[in-house]
C-alpha cells in the first residue's frame, strides 16, 4: 500500500471556521494526523487542489506554508526509501548513519557525541537561514546554499555570542563533507555533489596559533606547585590536576583520558603498558622515579613502607662505589634511605673538594631510586585491579575494561566530566603560576616539542607518542610547534661559526 500525505478540514466551535490539519493514510487508515493552527473559513477550501482559495486573507501565505508541507514529506519519504534520490535529506542521511555507525560499532562514543554536535549545530543554521529544517542533496549544488550553511555556522550559539573560529566552521564542514561525499559514493547517485565548494567561504587568511607548549622550567614549577589555600575546596582538585599532568608528561605523554583509565594492572615488570584508546593499539613507558611523587597521595601506605624500607644495604655495588662510600667518616651507609643519602649528597656538595664522590653519590642515588619504582609498582600491581589516579569511578568502568569493549555513553559522559573538572583545574593553576594554556593535552605536545629539540627524529617521537601515521607527528612539531627543518640547519651553521 502506498503511504498518501494530504490536508483535512476540521471544525471548531465557531460556526463556518474549520481547521487545517495534516493527514497521513495508508489506504484506509489513518496513520498520524495534526493539526497546523489553521484556522480558515470553510467555504474558501478547495477540496480537490487541497488549497485555499484567493478570496481567504493570508491565502497566499497559507498555501505557502501547505507547499513547504508536502515537499518536506516528499524529502521525508525518499529519505527513508530511496537513499539516492537527490531529495533525500542530506541531515537525516547524516543522523542515520551516525546511528549505524554507533550501533555496530564503527563510530566511538566520544565520536558519535562530537558528529551529533556538528548535526545539531548545521541543523540550527539550516533553519535560521533556510527556513526549513530540511536540505536536500540536491540543494547543496547550488553555491548559495552552501553560503548560507556556512553563515549560519559562524553564529555564535553560546552564551557569550561570538562567532565561531574559522577554523571550527572548516572542521565542521570537513565532517559534513565526509558524509556528503560517503552519499556520492554509495548510493548510487548519478548526480553527484561537488563537496570541493563547501569551503569556498569559509575565511581561509587566519592566524596560525601556535599549540601551548611549556618550558622545562616550568616542569619543574608544576613539580614543586602547591595550591595557595589549603583548606580551599579547589586543593584536592588542583593536585590531583598538577600529579596527572605530570604524569602524563614522564609516561611518553600519553593522552589524558588514558592517564585516568589506567589501572594497576596495567603495570608490567619493568614498564607501564599503556593502551591507546583512540588508536585501539599499546606503548609502553619505563618506570621514572618522579612517576612516584605523581601517584603517592593516592597511594600513601605503599609510599610509606617502601620509602622506609628499601635502604642502601640491599643493593648489590660495585666496588668504586662502594669505596667511595667509605670515604664518609661515621656514616652507617647499609641503613641509609633515600632521604638520608639526598641529605649526605647535599652536605658534599657543598664541599668543592668533592666534586668526583658527589657524582659517585649521585650515581649511588639514581640506583637506589630504581629499586624503590622496581618494589613500588610491584606492590601497587598486587593490589585489586583499580584506576591509578581518582578521577573515575573504577565499578563504572569494571565490564567494559574486562571485556575490552568501547565505552558506553555513559561512561563517555563520566570522562566527559572528568575532563571538565580537570581541565577547570589546570585554569587555576596557570593563574596562580603565570603559565598560560594549560590543558589536558599540553604535555603531549610538550614532550614532542622537548624531544624533538634534544635531537630526536620525528619517526622516534612518532613511536613515543603513538602515531599510527608520521604526518600528524610533523604537524606536531611543526605547526602547532614552528618547529622545522630550519631549526637544524641553523644549528650547524652556528655551531660552524664557534
Amino acid at each position: 500500500m502506498k503511504l498518501n500525505y494530504s490536508f483535512i478540514l476540521f471544525p471548531t466551535s465557531t460556526p463556518g471556521i474549520k481547521t487545517i490539519y495534516e493527514i497521513q493514510t495508508l489506504g484506509n487508515k489513518v496513520i498520524s494526523r495534526k493539526s497546523l493552527g489553521i484556522r480558515i473559513q470553510e467555504k474558501n477550501w478547495d477540496k480537490s487542489k487541497k488549497r485555499v482559495k484567493s478570496k481567504e486573507p493570508e491565502s497566499i501565505h497559507i498555501n505557502k506554508i501547505l507547499q513547504e508541507k508536502e515537499e518536506q514529506h516528499t524529502i521525508e519519504k525518499d529519505t527513508l526509501s530511496n537513499l539516492a534520490s537527490e531529495n533525500c535529506c542530506s541531515l537525516k542521511y547524516m543522523e542515520m548513519e551516525l546511528e549505524r555507525g554507533r550501533l555496530d560499532g564503527t563510530k566511538k562514543i566520544s565520536t558519535y557525541n562530537k558528529y551529533i554536535t556538528v548535526l545539531n549545530s548545521l541543523r540550527k543554521s539550516v533553519a535560521e537561514k533556510m527556513g526549513t529544517k530540511y536540505l536536500p542533496f540536491s540543494k547543496l549544488k547550488n553555491l548559495d546554499t552552501i553560503r548560507q550553511i556556512t553563515l549560519g555556522l559562524n553564529t555564535g550559539y553560546r552564551r557569550n555570542g561570538k562567532p565561531k573560529n574559522p577554523k571550527v566552521i572548516f572542521n565542521y564542514l570537513s565532517v559534513f563533507k565526509s558524509f556528503v561525499d560517503h552519499w556520492n559514493r554509495y548510493s548510487g547517485t548519478q548526480y553527484p555533489v561537488n563537496t570541493s565548494t563547501f569551503f569556498n567561504f569559509v575565511r581561509k587568511t587566519q592566524p596560525k596559533k601556535l599549540a601551548p607548549v611549556i618550558t622545562s622550567e616550568q616542569i619543574h614549577q608544576l613539580e614543586n606547585y602547591i595550591p595557595p589555600k589549603k583548606r580551599d575546596r579547589s586543593y584536592r582538585p588542583q593536585i590531583l590536576a598538577r600529579n596527572t599532568f605530570l604524569f602524563q608528561y614522564y609516561a611518553a605523554g600519553i593522552r589524558f583520558i588514558d592517564a585516568i583509565t589506567l589501572t594497576n594492572k596495567m603495570i608490567k615488570e619493568d614498564k607501564l603498558v599503556i593502551p591507546i584508546r583512540k588508536t585501539s593499539d599499546f606503548i609502553s613507558a619505563p618506570f621514572y622515579y618522579p612517576m612516584i611523587h605523581c601517584m603517592k597521595d593516592y597511594f600513601p601506605e605503599i609510599y610509606r613502607s617502601v620509602i622506609d624500607e628499601v635502604k642502601l644495604g640491599g643493593l648489590s655495588l660495585d666496588a668504586n662505589s662502594i669505596q667511595q662510600l667509605f670515604r664518609l667518616e661515621r656514616l652507617d651507609f647499609a641503613n641509609l634511605t633515600h632521604k638520608d643519602l639526598c641529605e649526605v649528597i647535599l652536605r658534599v656538595a657543598e664541599e668543592q673538594s668533592e666534586r668526583e664522590l658527589t657524582r659517585q653519590l649521585k650515581q649511588i642515588k639514581n640506583r637506589l631510586e630504581g629499586e624503590i619504582i622496581s618494589v613500588f609498582f610491584q606492590r601497587l600491581r598486587a593490589l585489586p585491579e583499580r584506576f591509578i589516579f581518582p578521577h573515575l569511578d573504577f565499578c563504572d568502568f569494571r565490564d567494559s575494561l574486562e571485556n575490552q569493549t568501547s565505552f558506553s555513553k555513559d561512561q563517555e559522559y563520566f570522562i566527559h566530566r572528568a575532563r571538565t573538572r580537570h581541565n577547570g583545574s589546570l585554569k587555576r593553576i596557570s593563574e596562580n603560576l603565570g603559565i598560560e594554556g594549560l590543558t589536558g593535552h599540553v604535555p603531549r605536545h610538550t614532550l614532542a616539542n622537548h624531544l624533538a629539540y634534544s635531537g630526536h627524529s620525528e619517526e622516534e617521537i612518532r613511536q613515543v607518542l603513538g602515531h599510527s601515521n608520521i604526518k600528524t607527528t610533523k604537524i606536531y612539531l611543526r605547526e602547532r610547534h614552528g618547529f622545522s627543518g630550519s631549526h637544524e640547519i641553523m644549528k650547524r651553521f652556528l655551531e660552524g661559526k664557534v
